[in-house]
């Protein structure tokens, strides 16, 4: 893969360990700004894709908090991962990876269930998972994918700050919303979310 945390290789120099939902994240940029017309990006999103398979291979779709770049070894659990994996293997079914992507995307989201309330690692990839369950509902035309989306769902409600001031110079003000980027925040950080 040509991008790494800190993002590209040419820039930060490599840093041999990697955390899953940065790398990931990265990956499905790439592919994203492919499907824009950007076709550097999306030529890189493409070179990443075998390294990509292969490490959801080792790890069973189990992706692992921080991880060795070159064993694929890794510490800790990030279960929500897998919807940033699934999402950029549907992207990349849409620059021309085809059958073989949907069902990467498919096998990733199958490993979702299991986690219970502990699927979530950084929200976005929480809601990333959930995302991939309704599309890939919408591409194959099954609608039991959904339910792969319940998990996540449950995971970003249970997460979710919903505050109503009734007081003080915000009693004008409507219910908040915020949501937690990770399990132990005791804050919301909407930059990340």
């Amino acid at each position: 893969s040509g991008t790494q945390n800190s993002g590209p290789l040419a820039i930060s120099g490599d840093q041999t360990r990697g955390d899953t939902w940065y790398e990931v994240g990265h990956a499905l940029k790439l592919a994203e700004l492919g499907l824009l017309g950007y076709d550097g990006a999306a030529a890189l999103a493409r070179d990443s894709q075998a390294a990509w398979v292969d490490f959801a291979h080792v790890v069973n779709y189990a992706f692992p908090q921080f991880y060795t770049f070159n064993t694929w070894k890794g510490t800790g659990q990030e279960p929500d991962a897998g919807g940033g994996y699934a999402l950029y293997m549907l992207r990349l079914s849409e620059l021309g990876c085809g059958d073989p992507c949907v069902q990467e995307a498919e096998s990733a989201v199958r490993a979702f269930p299991g986690h219970g309330f502990a699927f979530a690692y950084e929200t976005h990839m929480t809601a990333m998972a959930a995302l991939a369950a309704a599309e890939l509902a919408d591409l194959t035309g099954d609608e039991a994918w959904l339910a792969y989306a319940y998990g996540p769902v449950a995971n970003l409600v249970r997460l979710s700050w919903i505050f109503e001031v009734d007081y003080g110079l915000a009693a004008p003000a409507h219910t908040f919303f915020g949501l937690s980027p990770t399990q132990r925040a005791s804050a919301i950080t909407p930059k990340e979310q």
